[in-house]
Parts: C-alpha cells; structure tokens; sequence
C-alpha cells in the first residue's frame, strides 16, 4: 500500500520557492543594495540629488544588524555627509558603505554632486550624480563545503569595480518626490570558469507629502 505525502498550502509555497531558487541558482546574484530602514529620514544613501538640499551641513552613521544571532548574517554600516555650496545651488557629498552577508562583503566609497534648478519660487528641481569606487570580496575560509576539494570554494577572492549613480529630486515646501539609480553599473566576475553577477541596477521612487492639520 503506498500512501501519499499530504502538504498544506504554506508548504506547498514553501517548496515552490524552493525549487525555484535551485533552478535558478546559475544566475544567482551575489550582492545587491543594503538595506535601511526609515529612508525618508536619510534619502542621500538612495540619492545623490538629496546632496547640500537641506541647506546645512549633514552628517549620518547608520548601524544595521540583521537576524542577529545567526551566523552570516547581514551587517551594514552606512557613514555619509553632504553640504550646501553656492548660495544653495548646489551640494556635494560623501559615502562610505561596509555590507558583509555570509563569505561575501562590499566596501564602497562614493563621491557626490548636485545641482539645482528653480523652477518657481517655492519648487526646486535638484539632479545629482554619485562615482567612485566598489571593492567585493569572498573569503572562502568561512564557509564548510561538503566537498572539501571544490574548486568554487577554494581560495579568496577581491576585486574593485569603479561604480555610477544618478538620481532626481522635486520638492517644495509640503512635498517632494525622487527617483534613482545609485549603482548605475552592472558588475560581473569570472572565477574557476564560472561567472556571476556581483551587482544589478536598483529604481529608487521616493515620495513625501507633509500634511498640516
């Protein structure tokens, strides 16, 4: 007599999802944005746009700590500030990110540059662009392989990247909307005759509206 495994429905999602990261573990992509809450509270680490359009001088140290207690976890660590220059016209600012998640960890360091536009007497159009330089790196030695004598885990692995991003902001005293593309590049590595992507392009939109009551 045979007898059929029974599945609930979350199983059955479960073991979907499953299946289809196996399947799909070819084109699988090692490192993508960090995550951050509250990005209303900080929009320069989604847009250099944001750069000196506060009109003071700004500075953040963000500390992000994912499923603390696991081993591999993800960490990010998000330094950045930015300044107003010219009579407010445009804005100018730095970023250093440190994401580590498992074996795998990107160090970045961006510059960036703003410039705004007047449209009306209370809206301000402020375009941005962000270069610099994104180091990846793999370190073998924190991961158990079933294999030991795998060629995909054997050694460590570095290699820096130069890297782009643009962004878009319009505001005005009760709202503003943004949209953009911090990592403008997509960067890919061949190692032991595989290649992977280590980084796609992401679409920031951001809206605010500030409502009085």
């Amino acid at each position: 007599m045979t007898i059929a495994p029974s599945y609930t429905y979350k199983e059955f999602i479960a073991l979907l999802v499953l299946l289809s990261a196996i399947l799909s573990s070819q084109n699988a992509i090692a490192q993508q944005d960090p995550l951050y809450s509250q990005y209303i509270s900080n929009p320069f680490v989604i847009n250099p746009a944001y750069a000196g359009l506060t009109n003071n001088l700004s500075f953040s140290l963000n500390y992000r700590n994912q499923w603390a207690g696991f081993e591999g976890s993800p960490k990010t660590i998000n330094f950045n500030g930015h300044i107003s220059l010219r009579n407010n016209q445009m804005g100018a600012g730095l970023m250093v990110v440190s994401d580590q998640i498992g074996n795998s960890k990107i160090t970045e360091v961006f510059g960036s540059y703003s410039y705004r536009i007047n449209l009306t007497d209370d809206k301000i159009l402020s375009f941005g662009l962000q270069a610099g330089m994104a180091n990846y790196q793999i370190d073998n030695s924190k991961v158990n392989p079933f294999h030991k004598d795998d060629d995909l885990f054997l050694g460590n692995f570095s290699e820096t990247k130069p890297s782009f991003g643009f962004g878009a902001i319009l505001k005005n005293d009760k709202f503003m909307v943004g949209l953009s593309v911090p990592r403008m590049l997509r960067s890919t590595l061949e190692t032991q005759g595989q290649q992977a992507t280590l980084y796609t392009q992401h679409y920031y939109l951001l809206g605010s509206y500030l409502l009085f009551v």
